[in-house]
């Protein structure tokens, strides 16, 4: 029996913000998650000190990540804390947690009024000093008068950015020794920060706790979280690439919640009413009850919008630039239904050189079931990721070929609830995907799956996308530390069988690791891309606390999901994927050459490491090309001028090294900004090239046809 006895920071804390504190549901929820990671998180690691001392400065780092608001006192007074909370979870005490995240609010109110203050009075823009651009490592301001300094240079390095970027002073004011922000200026600083002030004091109970309790599974690794029932949703309906709402994209606008974007056939665009730009001021139910969301966080705003299929929701709206003080707020009904997330479903297209030839893009959902029906065309929207136009018209001096079709999948998919209720049309990935390569027949010579940006997905959609393309046999190994290796296997027959290249990024993760590895090691296509994917090999499960609990203590509330690593995936030559993920049988330059990232640069990330190979037939076919098509690569990549200029510019990007401390006087940062800004743009060039490993890999699959046709 553990007894804990609270310091009198906690008393303090407590006496000064009426602010959330822990209920039993909450304590109830610690309990439970503390001892699911302790006993059934792949690692086993016992709830100990040293978690303890890793929660301790993950949470304090989370709530104060630039070591700007707490003082050196706060963190001293709760520092004989940072060995007991383990047994503090284990007991269900959460005050900790909620006591430190009232004296963050106090902390920035504090500041807030420091600002509001500050920002009346003169600036020495000719002082010679500098502001750290990341303090993460910094020491917490000793006192309040080291606080205010600090504070003083950052507000002095915002009204430097707005000097620079808005010219709101004059050249003759520019060496004055006393410059005071005009009132625009001071009062778009000020709400920055007055705006987050808001926003916190706003979390309630569950915000806390999603917040600590996400902070405390991330210290075994970076991919175990607590999720809270409105972020358990919203995953939830990323996977299942469907909702019931009203189908539009909202975001956070000053004190309101703005339409941003009418998802195509859903109700609200096939009501007409609402439009992008509508701020909403209230939201009605059918039953009378209206909600005023000014202020109010975007969780809780979805939360009222979104409700059951056929259920109707009021929005109480203003137009787009008129005055809240002024405008009488529009009702608009809205009949809730189910909505279909089209962008992150899979699509198609065909690289053509002819020129004026223009090849649609085809939904894998505008495909029938039936292939001997005409697939119907969508349009691109406007948010489509990398480079996928309406057609490609790769002329002829580039070497391209007819016939090369390209699909794209942003994510792995299963409407899980569907199929298990026996809907004949729930969506998937795989099912998806075979629609599309039967849809374009025998006009494919290549075909290039683009997992670039995949995160990843359901694991059962992952081997069975392998499957259209390999013959039975294993796919990937799933092992969790107490049983032997799980050896998942496919059993259909390959739907196409011609050259295939997977093209990779450092954002394909998790299942897309797993097709481009089963690709890989049978030698059945090949794999291009950046240095490496993203290296998560790991495996985790999601289970509803309740269930976990199999109790009655929630008495009909949702406490909430945890999602937690349970396994760690394996490729059939006994490899894991985590850590090092796949490196491409062909390299493209790019930028992450320059530095660490994927999962090698996330805290307390899983070790790499390898079990014993699977027996498996590798297809001769492809592979045995390999030496061809990089030597073929090597020479259009020296051939080309634009693939020259890129490569240099990356060696020139990979050697600048931008300065660790901002200078805070004006014409020092006048000078900094200018070479910055030309930097930036040889930076920003690289990033929105999103043609060039699209065109790199079309180039490469024309020759991968040519050479497989001298094969023959």
């Amino acid at each position: 029996m553990i007894r804990v006895t609270l310091p009198c920071f906690f008393l303090l804390a407590c006496s000064l913000h009426a602010a959330p504190r822990p209920g039993a549901d909450e304590k109830l929820t610690a309990k439970i998650v503390s001892k699911v990671m302790t006993y059934q998180h792949y690692d086993q690691h016992p709830l100990d000190d040293e978690v303890s001392q890793r929660l301790f400065d993950a949470y304090i780092d989370r709530l104060d990540p630039n070591r700007s608001y707490f003082l050196a006192s706060d963190i001293k007074e709760i520092r004989k804390y940072r060995k007991i909370l383990d047994d503090l979870l284990t007991a269900g005490e959460l005050e900790f947690a909620y006591a430190l995240h009232r004296r963050l609010i106090e902390r920035v109110n504090d500041r807030v009024a420091y600002v509001e203050e500050r920002l009346t009075e003169p600036f020495d823009l000719t002082r010679d000093e500098t502001i750290l651009v990341d303090r993460s490592q910094s020491d917490w301001p000793a006192d309040q008068a080291t606080s205010d300094d600090l504070w003083r240079r950052l507000l002095k390095d915002r009204l430097l950015r707005s000097i620079l970027d808005d010219s709101t002073i004059t050249d003759d004011d520019q060496g004055s020794s006393a410059v005071v922000a005009d009132s625009v200026t001071a009062e778009r600083i000020l709400r920055r920060y007055r705006t987050f002030a808001e926003r916190l004091e706003q979390k309630d109970g569950k915000d806390v706790l999603e917040t600590y309790l996400t902070t405390f599974t991330s210290v075994y690794d970076p991919h175990s979280t607590y999720m809270a029932p409105v972020t358990s949703q919203n995953f939830e309906m990323s996977v299942q690439l469907s909702l019931e709402g009203i189908g539009a994209r909202l975001i956070t606008r000053g004190s309101y919640t703005a339409v941003t974007q009418l998802i195509p056939g859903g109700p609200a665009a096939l009501g007409g009413r609402l439009q992008k730009g509508h701020r909403i001021a209230a939201v009605e139910q059918a039953d009378g009850t209206v909600t005023d969301i000014v202020e109010m966080p975007m969780s809780k705003v979805v939360g009222l919008i979104r409700g059951p299929k056929g259920t109707s929701v009021y929005l109480h709206v203003i137009k787009h630039g008129a005055d809240p003080a002024d405008a009488v707020p529009e009702r608009i009904e809205i009949v809730r239904d189910k909505i279909k997330l089209y962008d992150n479903e899979a699509k198609s297209w065909t690289a053509d050189r002819s020129p004026g030839i223009r090849r649609p893009v085809i939904s894998g959902s505008a495909v029938p079931e039936d292939p001997t029906t005409v697939p119907a065309a969508i349009d691109k929207p406007d948010d489509w990721p990398h480079d996928l136009n309406e057609s490609r018209n790769i002329n002829s001096e580039k070497g391209a070929v007819d016939g090369i079709v390209v699909i794209n999948l942003p994510v792995f998919y299963a409407d899980f609830d569907a199929r298990a209720a026996g809907d004949p049309d729930y969506k998937s990935t795989t099912r998806d995907v075979r629609r599309l390569i039967v849809a374009h027949g025998d006009d494919i010579r290549g075909l290039i799956l683009d997992l670039r940006g995949n995160h990843g997905g359901s694991l059962d959609e992952a081997i069975g996308l392998a499957g259209l393309f390999l013959p039975p046999g294993p796919i990937v190994q799933v092992r969790n530390p107490l049983t032997n290796p799980k050896i998942h296997e496919q059993d259909t027959q390959p739907i196409y069988e011609g050259p295939l290249i997977v093209l990779v990024d450092g954002d394909s993760a998790s299942s897309s690791e797993i097709v481009a590895a089963s690709i890989q090691d049978y030698g059945r296509g090949i794999v291009i891309g950046e240095t490496r994917t993203h290296g998560k090999g790991t495996v985790q499960s999601m289970f509803a606390i309740e269930d976990i609990a199999k109790i009655p203590g929630f008495r009909g509330r949702s406490p909430g999901t945890l999602k937690f690593t349970v396994s760690k995936f394996y490729r059939v030559t006994g490899e894991s994927t985590q850590l090092r993920g796949v490196t491409p049988d062909i390299v493209l330059p790019s930028l992450r050459e320059t530095g660490e990232y994927g999962e090698a640069s996330l805290p307390y990330a899983m070790a790499w490491d390898k079990i014993r190979p699977l027996p498996y037939t590798k297809i001769r076919g492809f592979q045995s090309l390999l030496p061809e098509l990089k030597a073929r690569a090597a020479t259009s990549g020296a051939e080309d001028v634009a693939y020259q200029e890129r490569s240099a510019l990356l060696r020139e990007v990979a050697d600048h090294r931008p300065l660790q401390a901002l200078p805070l006087q004006l014409e020092a940062r006048r000078q900094y900004r200018d070479a910055e800004l030309a930097w930036a743009g040889k930076t920003r060039r690289l990033r929105r090239d999103k043609s060039f490993p699209m065109d790199q890999a079309i180039r490469i699959m024309s020759d991968l046809i040519a050479l497989a046709a001298e094969q023959l």
